[in-house]
């Protein structure tokens, strides 16, 4: 999974916590699978996290990606994307 993150100001970035999760429904918690970003700078306002799960044990259905962003004190943001597993 990864995503890129775009700063209004310079330095915004250096405070940003990212938490990648894949859940079972939008929404719901405890996370099925967990793991922190790997967050690659690019210029002082453009940065890409990036995090790899390896979902062998997880059983054929729906799941939602999830990144949790949490910049100092302020509210998280968190951004979901549906996706399924199939049968092989």
């Amino acid at each position: 999974m990864n995503v890129e993150l775009y700063a209004d100001e310079a330095g915004l970035l250096d405070a940003a916590a990212l938490q990648f999760e894949i859940v079972s429904a939008p929404g719901t918690r405890p996370a099925r699978l967990s793991r922190p970003a790997a967050v690659t700078r690019r210029d002082d306002r453009w940065a890409i996290a990036r995090a790899v799960f390896g979902v062998d044990d997880l059983p054929p259905g729906a799941y939602v990606a999830r990144v949790r962003l949490a910049v100092a004190a302020g509210t998280p943001t968190v951004v979901e994307r549906r996706f399924s597993l199939i049968a092989p």
